[in-house]
C-alpha cells in the first residue's frame, strides 16, 4: 500500500498507469468500445471458417483430438507460437473444433480489449509528451485513438481470420508489458523497479509465443527509454538484454524452421532494402488511405521487382516519400516539438520491421505485404490521430472531425467486413481486385469445388491456366 509520500514521489506513469487514474473515464471508455466493437464486426460471429491456415492450426489439427497434457507439452517443445495454440486448445476443450463460434467472440474480445489498451497506452504517452497538459483533453484524445484504432478497416482480417488469433494475442500481451514497463519508470534517480521489470519480461515473452514477430519489442523499450525518459542507451540495453537475447533466439529459431530455401525467389540484401521502402509506401497508403483491402495482394518479392522493370517512375516514387518518411522519423528525434511525431512514426516503421522483408519470412511466396502486419503499426496511426487532436486550434471542431472519421472507418469496417462471410466471399473478394493472383483463383476454385461448384471451379482454373500461360510468354520474351 501506498503511503501518501511515496506516492506523492512516484512518477505520473505509475500513478496514472494503465488501470489507474480516473475509474469512470475506463469504464465508459471500455463500454463505448464494447458496443462499438460488437455493432462494428458484429456480422463475423456469424461467418464459418476458412481455408488456408485455419484448418491446419484448428478443424484439422490432431493436438486438438483430444486436447492432452501429452499434446499440449508437444504443443510447448515443438511450436514456436505455442501460447496462441494453447488458446486455441482451451477453446477447443470447451467448445470442441466444428463450431466457429467461440472462436470468433474471442478474436472480436481481444480487439475490443487490444483497443481499450490502445487508449491507456496513448493516455500514458500523451501524459509524458505533455506533462502539463490538462489532464481531462489528453484523456478524450486518447479516447479518440482508441475508437480508431477498434474501427479501422485495416483490422478487419486480424478480426474475421480465426488463424489472426496469433496478431491479437501477441499484441495483447506487448501492450500489458508496455504497461508494465512505464510502471518501471520513476522520478527518482536512473533506477527500475525489479517487481516491474520482471512483470515487463514475463508479458514479453507471452507476446513472442503468440507470435515470433512480437520479437521487436526489446527494441522499442529501448527506443522509448532514450526518446521519453532520455535514459542512457547503455543503461537501457544492460536492462533489456536478456529480452534482446530472447528476441535473437526467436528470430533464429524462426529461420530454421522457415528457411529461405523454403521461401523459393529470395532476392540479395540491396533488392530486398529497396522492397522494403516499397512496402512500407504500400502500409502508409493502406493506414492513411481506408479503402480496398483484400486478403492477397500478390505482392511477391518478384512480382514488385517485375513492376520496377514494368513501371519505375511509380515504383520509385514510392520509395522516394517512404525514404522522406524515415528521414522525418530520423530527423524529428533532434527537434523536441517534434518528439510526439517522432514516436508516431517510430511505433509504424519499427513495427513493421519485421514485415519489410529485410529479413525473408514465410508468407512472401504469396504475397509480401498483408493487412494484418499493420496490427501493431497502426497504434501510431492513432497516437498520431490524438496530437492532432491536442495539437488542433479550434478543438471542438477538431472533435467533430475526429469524430466523423470514427464513423466513416466504422461504415467501411462494416462493408470489409461482409466479404469474409465465406471462403468464397472473400476469395472471389480478392480476385475481383486482384484478377492476376494466381494463388487466389487456385484457392477459390478448391472452395467452390469444395461447395458442389463443379463448373464455376473448372472456369476459375482455366482462368488460371491462361495467367500461367501469359506469364510464361512474358518470361519468355523478357528473355
Amino acid at each position: 500500500m501506498w503511503s501518501r509520500a511515496g506516492r506523492n514521489s512516484v512518477h505520473p506513469l505509475i500513478r496514472r498507469g494503465l488501470p489507474r487514474g480516473r475509474p469512470s473515464w475506463n469504464v465508459f471508455v471500455l463500454i463505448f468500445l464494447s458496443v462499438i466493437g460488437a455493432l462494428v464486426y458484429g456480422q463475423s460471429l456469424g461467418f464459418g471458417f476458412f481455408i488456408f491456415d485455419d484448418a491446419v492450426h484448428i478443424t484439422l489439427n490432431p493436438r486438438f483430438r483430444p486436447v492432452s497434457p501429452g499434446n499440449l507439452w508437444w504443443i510447448w517443445t515443438h511450436s514456436l507460437m505455442s501460447v496462441t495454440y494453447t488458446f486455441w486448445a482451451f477453446l477447443a476443450s470447451l467448445f470442441g473444433t466444428a463450431n466457429p463460434v467461440p472462436y470468433r467472440v474471442a478474436n472480436l474480445g481481444l480487439h475490443i480489449l487490444n483497443s481499450y489498451l490502445v487508449f491507456n497506452w496513448i493516455r500514458t504517452v500523451l501524459e509524458q509528451l505533455h506533462k502539463t497538459g490538462e489532464q481531462k483533453k489528453l484523456t478524450l484524445a486518447a479516447f479518440l485513438a482508441g475508437f480508431i484504432f477498434l474501427a479501422h478497416p485495416v483490422h478487419v482480417e486480424n478480426v474475421a481470420w480465426i488463424s489472426s488469433t496469433k496478431d491479437l494475442l501477441s499484441f495483447f500481451f506487448g501492450m500489458i508489458s508496455f504497461h508494465f514497463y512505464f510502471r518501471s519508470r520513476k522520478v527518482i534517480g536512473d533506477t527500475f523497479e525489479l517487481k516491474n521489470v520482471f512483470w515487463t519480461y514475463v508479458f514479453f515473452l507471452a507476446a513472442v509465443l503468440s507470435k515470433p514477430a512480437a520479437a521487436i519489442l526489446p527494441l522499442l523499450y529501448i527506443w522509448l527509454d532514450r526518446v521519453l525518459f532520455a535514459r542512457q542507451v547503455q543503461k537501457s540495453m544492460l536492462e533489456y538484454s536478456i529480452a534482446a537475447i530472447a528476441s535473437a533466439f526467436a528470430v533464429h529459431a524462426y529461420l530454421r524452421v522457415v528457411p529461405m530455401s523454403n521461401l523459393g525467389f529470395v532476392p540479395d540484401l540491396g533488392w530486398r532494402a529497396l522492397l522494403s521502402l516499397d512496402a512500407l509506401g504500400f502500409y502508409l497508403a493502406k493506414l492513411l488511405l481506408p479503402f480496398e483491402y483484400y486478403f492477397d495482394y500478390g505482392r511477391t518479392p518478384l512480382e514488385v521487382i517485375r513492376q520496377f522493370a514494368l513501371n519505375p517512375a511509380a515504383q520509385a516514387l514510392t520509395v522516394i516519400a517512404s525514404s522522406l518518411v524515415v528521414a522525418g522519423f530520423v530527423l524529428s528525434y533532434f527537434r523536441k516539438n517534434l518528439q510526439g511525431v517522432h514516436v508516431a512514426l517510430g511505433v509504424i516503421i519499427l513495427g513493421l520491421l519485421p514485415y519489410l522483408g529485410l529479413i525473408p519470412f514465410a508468407f512472401q511466396n504469396l504475397s509480401s505485404v498483408a493487412d494484418r502486419y499493420l496490427y501493431f503499426p497502426s497504434l501510431g496511426l492513432s497516437l498520431a490521430a490524438s496530437l492532432a487532436y491536442l495539437h488542433a486550434s479550434r478543438p471542438r471542431a477538431a472533435l467533430v472531425i475526429a469524430g466523423t472519421f470514427g464513423i466513416f472507418l466504422s461504415i467501411q469496417t462494416v462493408l470489409q467486413t461482409s466479404t469474409w462471410k465465406s471462403s468464397i466471399s472473400v476469395l472471389s473478394h480478392s480476385v475481383a481486385r486482384n484478377p492476376s493472383s494466381p494463388h487466389s483463383r487456385k484457392a477459390l476454385a478448391h472452395a467452390l469445388f469444395a461447395r458442389g461448384l463443379v463448373e464455376e471451379a473448372m472456369n476459375e482454373m482455366k482462368v488460371l491456366e491462361l495467367l500461367k500461360a501469359e506469364r510464361l510468354n512474358e518470361s519468355s520474351n523478357s528473355e
